[in-house]
């Protein structure tokens, strides 16, 4: 009986284990597509703007860099209180790079 007990529990925590690599995986792939398209968009965004001029674009590409730079922010606030708490917690599943950086012609990747 004790054997079948730990044999239960050791299953128990192997798939929990697997399900939670599963999450963190789709975590991690949805965040690589989410970057991908986001940075597809800006491209655009700075190819029109340097084609048909930054006139057309110049108050969206600074209301996009407003934007980001709250997200930056508020995410990096975030961070530091998370950081200063004595809970676990995951890194990050992302590719090590920020959110987008301000620049004259607009929003660069």
């Amino acid at each position: 009986m004790k054997e079948e007990n730990e044999n239960y529990i050791a299953t128990r925590v192997l798939r929990t284990e697997e399900r939670m690599n599963k999450q963190a995986r789709a975590l991690f792939n949805a965040r690589q597509q989410t970057d991908a398209a986001y940075r597809s968009f800006v491209e655009m965004v700075n190819a029109f703007a340097v084609v048909e001029g930054d006139g057309g674009y110049a108050d969206f590409i600074a209301y996009m860099n407003t934007l980001i730079s709250q997200y930056k922010k508020e995410f990096l606030t975030r961070s530091a209180a998370s950081s200063s708490d004595d809970e676990e917690h995951l890194p990050d599943a992302g590719d090590g790079q920020g959110a987008e950086t301000e620049t004259a012609s607009g929003v660069e990747p």
